[in-house]
């Protein structure tokens, strides 16, 4: 379920457009990380940093993806939360990307 709500649409819209989901994703006070190919770490509320991470794929591997938290994310939020959250972030970044196109 996680990785229909989150991860695929993340994959599907961003895979092959990694340099619009960072753009994108700094418009929400996102911070480049050094994991994948390309990731970026937002903070949709204070001390819950919430992870992306695209791996490109090619002729052998499809593009992959993965979100991280934190792990004090318990501290704060139920996991289902976390899994809704991420879900609306991507989809808020995809309608950004649809927009622009």
């Amino acid at each position: 379920p996680f990785g229909r709500r989150a991860i695929n649409p993340m994959l599907k819209v961003f895979a092959d457009n990694q340099k619009d989901f960072l753009r994108l994703a700094k418009t929400l006070g996102g911070r480049e990380q050094e994991f994948g190919d390309t990731s970026i770490t937002i903070n949709p509320f204070p001390n819950v940093p919430v992870t992306f991470v695209i791996w490109s794929g090619d002729e052998e591997f499809a593009p992959a993806g993965n979100i991280l938290f934190d792990g004090s994310a318990p501290c704060y939020l139920p996991t289902e939360d976390y899994a809704m959250m991420s879900g609306l972030i991507i989809h808020h970044l995809s309608g950004l990307f649809q927009k622009k196109e």
